[in-house]
């Protein structure tokens, strides 16, 4: 009986030896970066004023990253950020474009009364090689990928607002759709995603609040119609718009 306890014990032993070796093999592996990452084109409409604002941003998802990794730009202009996703328990680095400075001035004197920033407005298609250094694991990789810039391809499809197909080309020309509303003022509308996104609700953007379409007795122009979804490495929803004319 105790040879056998001895022989289970020992077998144990192994077992744990062969775990924290596989352990510490995963740690030290040498993180991968993937061959490109996109930077995505974002277009929003102001439910205010009906101004469209433009968000770029990309997330570069590399293979064995650690979540005590330290990320630095060594050759190009754009900036990186290590992000940890608490939702997917993801750890990615986020890509934000070059920052541009400017002034704002007075119209009627002419005089800088203040500044500001944005990220640099490159058209869909551009192409930039970069290089950035990781530490983790006391050791220091050099990697390199292409950014290429596009408009967001939306998962939206099959767009219908009162049996009406609504066709979603954003990704060719970075515009969204209209509807034209006609004499019914809650027309059905129904949408679907892509494989592996979620599909959220039906909400109307008015006056600066978001809400519920089935809270809204009818329609009106200037209203934008939102159709949310989330992205699997997201943490919120966000939506694809489509203003009422």
């Amino acid at each position: 009986m105790k040879k056998a306890r001895i022989r289970i014990l020992a077998l144990l032993t192994m077992a744990l030896v062969i775990m924290s070796a596989f352990a510490a093999q995963a740690a030290t592996k040498k993180p991968v970066a993937p061959k490109k990452v996109y930077m995505n084109i974002f277009k929003s409409i102001s439910p205010i004023d009906g101004s469209i604002m433009t968000n770029i941003g990309g997330e570069m998802f590399i293979k064995n990253l650690s979540k005590k990794a330290k990320v630095k730009m060594i050759s190009g202009e754009e900036s990186l950020y290590k992000i940890y996703n608490p939702v997917t328990k993801q750890t990615y680095v986020a890509v934000n474009p070059k920052s541009i400075e400017f002034d704002i001035t007075d119209p009627e004197t002419g005089e800088v009364v203040g500044g500001g920033s944005e990220g640099e407005m490159l058209p869909a298609g551009t192409r930039k090689n970069i290089t950035f250094q990781i530490k983790q694991n006391k050791k220091t990789y050099e990697l390199s990928t292409t950014l290429v810039w596009r408009y967001y391809p939306y998962p939206h499809k099959n767009i219908k607002i009162g049996g009406k197909k609504i066709a979603n080309n954003f990704k060719k020309t970075g515009s969204f759709p209209t509807y034209t509303l006609g004499k019914n003022k809650h027309p059905k509308i129904t949408f679907s995603v892509k494989k592996g996104v979620l599909k959220g609700e039906v909400l109307i953007l008015r006056g600066g609040k978001m809400l519920r379409y089935s809270k809204v007795k009818k329609l009106k122009k200037g209203d934008i119609i939102y159709l949310q979804f989330l992205e699997k490495h997201w943490e919120k929803y966000q939506g694809f718009e489509i203003p009422v004319v």
